[in-house]
């Protein structure tokens, strides 16, 4: 190779080295995340099903009030790392977004650096509910003993404790120490390559929890504790035959934005389609008499209805008199017709006493005969008792009309007698007006015959 073919090579090669370095260089220090994004859900539930509840961009987080912090971590062995951060505290965010965080079960922090699923995850107890702190110094409390066995002198290190609160970093500045560094305090270099960053702390100068602070955090989960519900008016439902209803549920969960999204995806089936249809509305069709299950699921929750499908006249029905059963046309020369209801004889209108109360009426039809009593349900007596009581009837219509028939004729002879007494009544009080009319007469004509003999 000659030496110009040489230096084109080194040329090449500087260029190449420094393009590199270059690009390095911008990737480095370029913003790794803009938006964090909030999800909520429940336990069980993958994560396509979660729903959105706020999405935040950097400006949006500065503006809740961010502010500097140092957070110090051990990684258990012999490193000490501190994290100056510029950022705003998780349950400032978690507010923000509307979540009730007492109803906050678990956090997953998904990030940028770790491909799918979370790369941290915290219960709220541990994350939350736990007090946590910075141990200034961290690095210098830690020694080795006689035994070359790695101690720390926690009570020292508590006496260099600030309590801090588990922060999403817009900027920060992670640093490694040495154990036995002295002023290992953190850096005020902030840079926003990895942002966002988890930070969050110590419970004790000896938590080992480096490795949960995560960077380039783009989405937190949220799973909320408890189940979901579906509420509904109804649970046990008798139809009929041919008819339709419609199921309605409200769910009911801790945010409002899982109630609507729950309410909108519910999955509904039937035990038994061949007694009871049911569509992805809710709305029933009662195909046949049985018993069915209707189910209703969404978001883990599950609400499940009796079915109970009758055919369409399987109500008590309320039991009338044939009104048909007992009506007969009466043959006398009167009026000629009379209607007879319940008792098995008709009285007839006519004026012929031999043919007075012979319309019968009509036999039941019914092989079994059906009672109903006031206030009482309806019963139908036995073959034998149905045949006794028909016999009873028959053998009383006789006797009844014979009665009515002398009843009549007795009635007919007061009457002819009742005619000959006022006829006599009225022929005695002609002859006392008779009477009285010719002794009136009598005393006129006697007055004046004794004048005329008097007077002359």
């Amino acid at each position: 190779m000659t030496r110009k073919n040489t230096a084109r090579l080194l040329i090449v090669t500087l260029l190449v080295l420094t393009t590199g370095f270059g690009m390095w260089t911008i990737i480095g220090s370029a913003n790794a995340v803009d938006e964090l994004t909030i999800k909520i859900g429940y336990y069980g539930w993958p994560t396509s099903d979660y729903v959105e509840k706020a999405v935040f961009s950097a400006s949006d987080l500065y503006d809740m009030g961010a502010y500097d912090e140092f957070y110090s971590y051990w990684d258990g062995s012999k490193r000490v790392a501190i994290d100056s951060s510029y950022g705003v505290p998780i349950s400032t965010i978690l507010d923000a977004a509307g979540i009730d965080q007492s109803s906050i079960a678990n956090l997953d922090f998904w990030t940028a650096d770790s491909g799918n699923g979370a790369f941290t995850s915290f219960t709220w107890q541990q994350l939350l509910g736990t007090k946590r702190y910075y141990f200034q110094d961290l690095a210098t409390f830690f020694y080795y003993d006689e035994d070359n066995n790695l101690q720390c002198d926690e009570d020292e290190a508590w006496n260099y404790a600030q309590r801090v609160e588990p922060m999403m970093a817009l900027e920060e500045n992670w640093t490694w120490y040495e154990l036995g560094t002295a002023d290992a305090t953190g850096t005020d270099n902030l840079g926003t390559a990895n942002r966002f960053r988890l930070n969050f702390g110590q419970a004790s100068p000896t938590e080992k929890r480096t490795f949960n602070s995560a960077k380039m955090v783009h989405t937190i989960y949220v799973m909320f504790s408890g189940t979901p519900q579906l509420t509904s008016d109804e649970t046990n439902i008798d139809a009929k035959v041919g008819s339709e209803h419609q199921l309605r549920i409200t769910a009911a969960a801790v945010d409002e934005a899982l109630e609507d999204v729950i309410q909108s995806n519910i999955e509904w089936s039937s035990s038994d389609t061949s007694v009871v249809e049911v569509d992805d509305m809710g709305n029933l069709t009662f195909k046949k008499k049985g018993t069915a299950t209707i189910y209703a699921t969404s978001g883990g929750a599950t609400r499940t209805f009796t079915i109970t499908v009758g055919d369409e006249g399987d109500e008590e029905p309320e039991i009338k008199p044939d009104t048909d059963a007992g009506t007969t046309t009466g043959d006398g020369k009167g009026n000629g017709k009379g209607k007879g209801k319940g008792k098995g004889s008709a009285k007839g209108q006519g004026t012929d006493p031999a043919k007075v109360g012979s319309n019968t009426s009509k036999q039941v039809k019914s092989e079994k005969v059906e009672v109903k009593r006031t206030g009482s349900k309806t019963f139908v007596l036995s073959d034998e008792a149905s045949k006794n009581l028909r016999l009873a009837l028959n053998k009383q219509a006789p006797a009844e009309e014979a009665s009515m028939s002398t009843h009549q004729t007795e009635m007919d002879k007061d009457t002819e007698q009742l005619k000959v007494k006022k006829d006599d009544n009225n022929i005695a009080g002609a002859m006392g007006l008779i009477n009285g009319i010719i002794a009136a007469e009598g005393s006129i004509f006697g007055f004046i015959r004794y004048r005329k003999q008097r007077w002359g």
